[in-house]
């Protein structure tokens, strides 16, 4: 094999790379970018999100092409923008940080403040809950036939747990069966049945809270916790 690299070049070498490789590289990258969007755009928007679908937020790209999303890394954002007066990146940030906590995403943009508010007061997204998700509303098949399912779903049916006879070819419902439970965890067989049914219960919803421009901070909405 290869010699091994003299000791003085070996020793170098290291005392370089004493910043944790990978993981340090990315926050100190996410911080330089969040501090270049504050510095290139003329606004700043603190978003507040429920039920987050990445295929769904594609829109929400589409529609500020332009404009730059953070979210996903809320510790390296408030270090970005400082969390006190001595750290802020610029005047009033640290009231921007202190807000990105949980679901929370930043938006950098060069739209008015108003045509934002507009777009996300109007953006609202159903979907299907997942096992977890608690049900907004109830949803309950009565016992009785169920004629719009073909007989050979008896069986992936019972295993979901609902009560179901064959009866002269029609699938029979021997007892109700609820699919959700308002204020319910849904559990993994409900959110298969409710797909099932098409019933979409949960909404994927963004709510901008707070606006910075230019050194000054507006809140816009409380985060509903």
């Amino acid at each position: 094999g290869g010699q091994d690299m003299p000791r003085s070049k070996r020793n170098r070498a290291v005392s370089l790379t004493k910043v944790k490789p990978k993981t340090r590289d990315a926050k100190a990258q996410l911080i330089e970018n969040v501090r270049e969007a504050v510095d290139s755009y003329s606004l700043v928007v603190v978003l507040s999100y429920e039920n987050m679908r990445s295929a769904l937020f594609k829109d929400v790209r589409i529609r500020f092409r332009d404009a730059r999303f953070f979210l996903g890394r809320n510790k390296a954002m408030q270090v970005a923008l400082g969390r006190t007066p001595e750290e802020e990146y610029r005047d009033n940030l640290r009231h921007v940080a202190s807000l990105l906590e949980g679901s929370t995403a930043l938006c950098c943009t060069n739209a008015p403040l108003d045509e934002v508010r507009a777009y996300f007061e109007a953006f609202s997204a159903p979907d299907f809950a997942k096992a977890g998700a608690v049900a907004s509303r109830s949803v309950r098949l009565e016992a009785g036939p169920l004629e719009e399912w073909p007989v050979t779903m008896a069986e992936r049916l019972r295993k979901l747990g609902m009560n179901v006879d064959i009866d002269d070819g029609t699938l029979v419902l021997a007892e109700a069966y609820d699919a959700a439970v308002e204020g319910q965890p849904i559990t993994v067989n409900q959110a298969k049945m409710l797909e099932h049914l098409g019933a979409k219960l949960v909404e994927f919803r963004i709510t901008p809270v707070a606006a910075w421009s230019n050194g000054s901070f507006e809140q816009l909405e409380s985060l509903s916790l």
